[in-house]
């Protein structure tokens, strides 16, 4: 196969971050606000952070199609 050999796992030199989506910059600090935030004894709580993250999730373009999968 053509490339570098990974070293540690296949995904290894993958972008695998919301930044290779464009305006994807915004998604990732939401994510980890969900789940530094999250209470095991109160996930309700989290309920208006997800929706916050879904409405921004909507607003992308993202490739391949999966943008119609957000906007339902």
């Amino acid at each position: 196969m053509k490339g570098e050999k990974a070293e540690k796992d296949i995904f290894e030199g993958v972008n695998t971050t919301w930044s290779r989506v464009k305006g994807g910059g915004k998604i990732q600090p939401l994510v980890t606000a969900v789940i530094n935030a999250f209470n095991a004894e109160k996930p309700s709580a989290s309920v208006p952070a997800l929706l916050e993250l879904r409405r921004a999730i909507q607003q992308l373009e993202l490739p391949y199609g999966r943008s119609a999968r957000w906007k339902k």
